[in-house]
């Protein structure tokens, strides 16, 4: 599991919130709950405190392939690291073995970073 803080050597853990996604996107902080779209899927869910995924819309049954298949979930690259870059232009590291980091929500109240890792299938924390 992945560090997270402000620095490269970084201790602190994050936390997992959902899991068993494809490719999700695009999350967003709403009425107490992540609300997020999964592209393989073809589902927007949302997960509460709880860690219960919640299909709010399936917007397709399956996406297939080219080739027919419709399994169709994307290899993992290799880990990436989410840097911060400071109003000083100084980079830091902020989390580091990030499976595609795309899109990332701050909670409510500031208190955590929620990233979603699209090639990774989940979305992780950070307080």
């Amino acid at each position: 599991m992945s560090t997270c803080g402000p620095t490269p050597t970084a201790t602190t853990d994050w936390k997992l919130v959902v899991d068993g996604i494809d490719f999700g996107e695009g999350p967003r902080w709403h009425l107490g709950r992540l609300w997020f779209s999964d592209f393989y899927q073809g589902t927007i869910s949302s997960v509460g405190h709880d860690h219960e995924r919640r299909v709010e819309a399936d917007c397709c049954s399956c996406r297939c392939s080219t080739a027919g298949s419709c399994d169709a979930r994307p290899t993992a690259p290799s880990s990436s690291t989410l840097a911060i870059v400071w109003a000083d232009g100084t980079v830091t590291a902020a989390a580091d073995d990030l499976s595609f980091p795309n899109g990332s929500v701050i909670t409510d109240d500031g208190s955590t970073l929620i990233v979603g890792e699209s090639m990774g299938a989940r979305f992780t924390a950070c307080p």
